[in-house]
């Protein structure tokens, strides 16, 4: 099992100073987190955050869905100087529900839209995949998706920033965490002026019979999506770290404070 599994994506800086610890599970306003899916308005549930690309560069399958996330950035008192996004797989082999979780070598893709752009703070009751403008592919606001978007992963790249990844390197099963980390999600929030960090998760193409979900903020099956800054956050290897010395890009920075 990868209990509490992590992948960090290191960028471009290793930063010099570590602010306190602080964690968020707040999601904010009505309604913080929501699967949408292609073709569907009825599936836009919050008891699971269920996600699924099963028509690939197609972008043309009504079992495509993808999840949105948004935190209220209030609580925060301190500058962000690392931070990680993470999810709890329910469900998996141990459980009897294989097909509701993912499988080794799977990627996932973790998106934000920018501060104070459209439906940064959208609202769950009425959000649908039809609807969004960060969505592509048949029956969205944008079909075809733009030539520049390559990803085929149903997220609008000319709108949304990719912020990090994370790929499976062994089989998940139930109560696994993953988290996305790296310096441009900690760069995300650093820059955020309005106390709201809203994001978009998709994933690689995923089996026909597989739809994996995750803990919702509703959910009483674990942990919800859970917002981790500084030293709760994930930090690089000793490894990795070492490499970017090496590559002459292992530039310290001071985070700027945050917006009030």
């Amino acid at each position: 099992m990868l209990k509490n599994c992590l992948l960090s994506l290191v960028a471009t800086g290793v930063l010099a100073s570590v602010a306190p610890a602080e964690t968020i599970t707040t999601l904010f306003g009505n309604g913080g987190d929501l699967n949408v899916r292609r073709g569907s308005a009825s599936e836009n549930r919050d008891d699971l955050l269920l996600l699924k690309n099963q028509s690939g560069d197609a972008e043309d399958s009504q079992n495509d869905r993808v999840v949105f996330l948004k935190f209220d950035l209030s609580g925060l008192t301190e500058a962000v100087t690392s931070a990680g996004v993470q999810l709890e797989l329910p469900r998996g082999e141990s459980t009897g529900q294989a097909t509701n979780s993912f499988h080794t070598g799977d990627t996932l893709f973790l998106y934000g839209v920018l501060d104070l752009a459209a439906d940064e703070d959208f609202d769950e009751t009425t959000t649908t995949f039809a609807s969004s403008p960060y969505l592509t592919g048949a029956l969205s606001m944008t079909d075809p998706r733009p030539v520049s978007d390559v990803t085929g992963n149903s997220v609008n790249d000319e709108l949304a920033v990719l912020l990090a990844t994370y790929t499976f390197a062994d089989e998940p099963d139930a109560g696994d965490l993953l988290v996305f980390s790296g310096a441009s999600l900690a760069g995300f929030l650093q820059d955020d002026t309005n106390d709201i960090a809203t994001f978009l998760v998709t994933a690689t193409l995923t089996p026909v019979t597989d739809t994996p979900v995750f803990v919702a903020d509703t959910g009483t099956a674990g942990m919800p999506p859970t917002l981790l800054t500084n030293g709760n956050a994930p930090i690089p290897e000793p490894s990795s770290l070492a490499l970017l010395g090496m590559a002459g890009i292992g530039v310290a920075a001071v985070p700027k404070q945050r917006t009030r």
